[in-house]
């Protein structure tokens, strides 16, 4: 064979290999594409550099990977989860959900643009899709809130009858309450690739309304749409790059926003009736209207029933919505002698910053034809803080609720409920008290992610008025409480979106230490008084006991003070360490710190410094004592002791009960310093620290003249003899000397 054909054959083998892999390796990355919409979330305020952008999308069948499809364009930050499935049109289909984090380059304007591999065969084979998006951010005057883009819900594959002209609503969003406006893709602009706008789909742009003319062939069609928004008066928008002022709405003006929506429209068989109802599927009650809105709070569930009637059998009713989304079963009932299909939906929110608005849309069909599109909006709704001093507290059986009951002025306990009104609402002077059982009072179980959530919810309690009674109207209230609990023990608490303690549930209060010497002869459970406080600092014979006076000052009764634990240092520096604490966990060191008073508001310790002192000479040392409040919840007039003195199994019983009382953040209170005096060298030999020794700048004010410093007096006496010795031998010196160089001079005279 001659070279120069076995080159050519090489080349010709080489190049086949190679577009055979090629084609290989794009079917992998490849899916059939049938339409998606988006939302788009800022992360935070004008200095944010994330946005989250999120995706719903519907797919040929077979349902690509988790991973792939728009998913792997996109380049998603997590896997999509995938959602409904149809069998109509031909081969099937599945929608899917994601979302991508995408960055800013701190400019003005997002510009987003994606493509893909391809439509589906049933619409133009081989053929890109393109997801141009453009956003302008930063945070608007109107709102105070970052500018955020309209959204359009995303329709199931439309089937129409192609003898019936139909019209149906696109269903777009706009949370700020811009003019919303819908145009077909422009090729100019790379908005699209089909580009095609069929003589028989008529958009009217001011209704974002999709009208089907009738008369079409039969067949699958693409739509590529753009929907934009206006500001209905001019809004000014802060970023990073300054402020940028856009002007009010007019047809010349440049939107804020432009987000793409594709769907495809397929035109099927003619129908005998066009009328929905009767050959076509139409929708009747309690079906809700398309457009209709649900307001929700976070785990609030949402559940409403779609019924249909047609002259053939409704054989699937399909919904597109948010995760979690569960579609029951058809079943069956006759209505004034007419047959009826239905099917429940039932949603239930979550604790995440999910979109304030999520589409739900769905269809009913027969073996022939579809009903129109209707789709609804569960919008969440804006939430604030709980009022100050409310707490939720997740036990291992139980919840616990602390409600300000000045949240509240006008209700008492027997106008509020959980879900199972029978539960009762108790209270104090001060607070509503909650206790609801995980597995009683209508408490919900949900999962999220990794997490078992339980759910109630308060609200006003419905009641059923007596004829001629007096109709007294409180306000109207409700609000979900949920406990998160995840594998390894880690338990989260919220009200509506914020959780945790809060320290307002307290009042106002203060926290401060005192020293004293001696006690009075009788002290029993009664406050102590101020007389015999020593003020800071003092001199002190370590030797001697020293007692340790903890008080708290609230403005709320039945309150107690809680001494979590407590240590010394040789500075202000509150750190501590576990060689210098002698009090932890609320006991103290044994044989060394002994509880003397124990009332509601003040604790009194005897304390033994030789054996809490390092041994060494200790100039002068600081206490620090972390503390905090805590109000009894379990019926008990105080809360559990954190060191009962009885048995293991009780302390495990009351530190179960502590735990279901009402605690406030931990406080750290310090006082000094105590200056020790006489026989400060200390002969004990636990674990010596170093201590700074004091400052030659320092006085000791006049209280120290109460315990006179007789080292500093034997110290400047014999410094003073030392002097005046010194003083003395000079003099002498000096004296000889002047006497020594005058017989010197005496004797040179006379030679």
């Amino acid at each position: 064979m001659e070279p120069g054909r076995v080159v050519r054959l090489l080349l010709f083998l080489t190049l086949s290999f190679l577009w055979e892999n090629s084609q290989a390796l794009d079917s992998a990355s490849d899916f059939s594409y049938l339409g998606s919409s988006f939302s788009l979330e800022p992360s935070g305020g004008e200095n944010s550099m994330e946005v989250l952008l999120r995706y719903r999308v519907l797919s040929s069948s077979p349902c690509p990977a988790a991973s792939k499809g728009l998913c792997g364009v996109l380049n998603c930050t997590s896997p999509s989860q995938q959602g409904a499935q149809g069998s109509s049109p031909s081969p099937g289909w599945c929608q899917a959900q994601g979302e991508v984090v995408a960055r800013t380059d701190r400019s003005s304007t997002l510009q987003l643009s994606s493509s893909g591999c391809c439509w589906s065969q049933s619409v133009a084979p081989r053929l890109q899709f393109v997801l141009p998006m453009r956003v302008e951010l930063g945070v608007r005057s109107d709102t105070g809130s970052p500018n955020s883009p309209p959204q359009a819900a995303l329709l199931p594959p439309v089937r129409l009858p192609q003898n019936c002209a139909t019209s149906f609503n696109l269903s777009v969003s706009d949370r700020e309450g811009d003019v919303v406006r819908c145009r077909f893709g422009q090729r100019a602009r790379a908005e699209c690739t089909l580009c095609s706008r069929q003589a028989f789909l008529q958009l009217d742009e001011e209704l974002c309304m999709l009208w089907y003319t009738g008369g079409a062939a039969q067949g699958s069609y693409a739509v590529e749409l753009i929907v934009e928004d206006y500001p209905r008066a001019a809004v000014t928008l802060t970023h990073t790059q300054g402020t940028r002022t856009i002007p009010p709405y007019s047809s010349t003006g440049a939107p804020l926003s432009s987000t793409p929506l594709h769907f495809t429209v397929t035109v099927e068989g003619e129908s005998s009736e066009c009328k929905p109802g009767l050959a076509r599927p139409g929708f009747t009650e309690p079906t809700p209207a398309n457009g209709e809105t649900v307001s929700v709070l976070p785990y609030d569930e949402v559940a409403f029933t779609i019924s249909a009637v047609s002259s053939d059998m409704v054989s699937d009713i399909v919904v597109l919505g948010p995760p979690g989304l569960v579609l029951s079963k058809l079943w069956e009932g006759q209505r004034a002698g007419v047959r009826v299909v239905s099917a429940n939906v039932s949603w239930t929110g979550t604790s995440r910053k999910d979109p304030r608005s999520r589409p739900i849309c769905f269809s009913a069909s027969t073996k022939r034809f579809q009903s129109e599109p209707r789709c609804i909006w569960i919008a969440q709704q804006r939430t604030t803080e709980p009022p100050p001093g409310t707490v939720l507290q997740c036990l291992e059986e139980r919840m616990k609720l602390f409600l300000p009951r000045t949240a509240l002025p006008q209700i008492g306990e027997s106008d509020l409920q959980l879900i199972d009104p029978a539960c009762n609402i108790t209270g104090n002077s001060t607070h509503f008290l909650l206790d609801i059982p995980l597995t009683g009072c209508g408490t919900r179980i949900q999962e999220e992610d990794s997490y078992l959530v339980l759910v109630n919810v308060v609200s006003s309690r419905v009641s059923s008025q007596a004829p001629g009674a007096v109709i007294t109207r409180i306000p109207s209230l409700r609000f979900p409480l949920a406990c998160r609990f995840k594998a390894g023990g880690q338990v989260t608490g919220e009200v509506s979106v914020p959780q945790g303690p809060k320290d307002e549930a307290f009042g106002k209060f203060t926290f401060d230490i005192k020293f004293r010497r001696e006690l009075p002869a009788a002290v029993g459970g009664a406050r102590v008084g101020e007389e015999g406080n020593m003020d800071t600092p003092f001199e002190l014979d370590p030797s001697k006991p020293l007692y340790l006076q903890v008080n708290a000052s609230c403005n709320i009764t039945g309150v107690e003070l809680v001494v979590q634990s407590c240590w010394t240092s040789d500075t202000k520096n509150t750190t501590r360490s576990g060689i210098n604490s002698f009090i932890n966990n609320g006991c103290g060191s044994d044989g060394n710190v002994e509880l003397i008073v124990d009332a509601l508001n003040e604790k009194i310790y005897k304390m033994n410094l030789t054996s809490l002192i390092p041994a060494r000479i200790v100039p002068e040392v600081y206490i620090h004592c972390s503390v905090k409040l805590c109000m009894a919840m379990s019926g008990e007039t105080r809360c559990p002791s954190l060191c009962p003195s009885r048995s293991s199994s009780e302390s495990s019983s009351r530190s179960s009960l502590l735990r279901q009382s009402l605690e406030s953040s931990l406080f750290t209170v310090s006082a000094g310093p105590i200056r020790l005096g006489i026989n400060s060298t200390i002969t004990d030999t636990v674990h010596p620290l170093s201590y700074s020794p004091l400052s030659s700048s320092s006085s000791v004010p006049s209280s120290s003249a109460e315990v006179p410093n007789r080292v500093g007096i034997a110290v400047g006496v014999v410094l003073g003899a030392v002097v005046l010795l010194i003083v003395g031998l000079l003099l002498i010196k000096t004296f000889l000397g002047i006497r020594n160089r005058r017989k010197l001079g005496h004797y040179r005279l006379q030679e």
